[in-house]
């Protein structure tokens, strides 16, 4: 954990993810309460409580890293960071590939349907 405090302590300074944002409907915390023991679900709460500023214009999608990424041993390591899309679903989590191995289609569509009227994130997009 002491890693995700650091990394969210680096992206604290640029202002870009305030914790305010993330509602009940978001797709994080939709994520969250879907699959509470992903390692994402668990780091995420440790990340987002280093984010305590007022929201401004700017954003970005939440960064989205990898089990592995902090581990101490050798091998392959995934973070994926994006910019502002300047979209109205920005704010979210960077949902796309990195889920589809972990998640089927059924569960990908109880997701798209936890998060109410913000269903951006269905397969037809």
């Amino acid at each position: 954990m002491k890693r995700i405090s650091e990394l969210a302590q680096l992206f604290a300074k640029y202002k870009v993810y305030p914790k305010s944002c993330y509602d009940y409907h978001s797709p994080v915390r939709t994520f969250q309460r879907m699959f509470p023991e992903n390692h994402y679900s668990k780091d995420l709460e440790v990340f987002l409580s280093y984010q305590n500023y007022e929201p401004a214009q700017r954003g970005a999608d939440l960064s989205w890293w990898g089990k592995k990424f902090f581990a101490k041993g050798k091998g392959f390591r995934t973070m994926v960071i994006s910019q502002d899309t300047a979209m109205e679903d920005a704010k979210s989590i960077v949902l796309a590939s990195q889920f589809f191995p972990d998640i089927d289609k059924a569960q990908y569509q109880e997701f798209i349907n936890e998060m109410g009227v913000k269903k951006y994130f269905g397969f037809n997009r």
